[in-house]
């Protein structure tokens, strides 16, 4: 099974088509990219918005963020304290059934895209 991937001035990582789908299969998983759409945001406001646990938001964060879904940055308050921000890392995503197998593709954002 084969996973093309493409972005605008960057390599994007290389995704199975079986993680795709088991990503794209779970609900909390859809929760967090629906939303994230648009903006960018810590953990801590991600608990409070879709109303998951703080475990089930991190474990499915660092599984999105493996996968090249989702980034996040290190972002500084005035007071001193930091934190991390995540937002989504793609345009979208093109899963293809035929008798090769499944094929995917993912449209990663990048600065031409915007």
């Amino acid at each position: 099974m084969k996973t093309r991937a493409s972005r605008a001035d960057r390599d994007a990582p290389s995704t199975a088509a079986e993680t795709l789908l088991a990503l794209l299969g779970d609900e909390y998983t859809c929760r967090l990219l629906t939303t994230l759409d648009g903006r960018s945001l810590p953990a801590a406001e991600l608990v409070d918005r879709c109303e998951m646990s703080r475990a089930t938001v991190y474990r499915r964060l660092d599984r999105l963020e493996d996968a090249g879904l989702v980034t996040s940055q290190l972002r500084y308050d005035p007071d001193g304290h930091h934190r991390r921000e995540f937002e989504l890392a793609l345009d979208s995503v093109e899963l293809r059934v035929d008798e090769g197998g499944v094929d995917g593709t993912v449209r990663a954002t990048g600065p031409a895209d915007d």
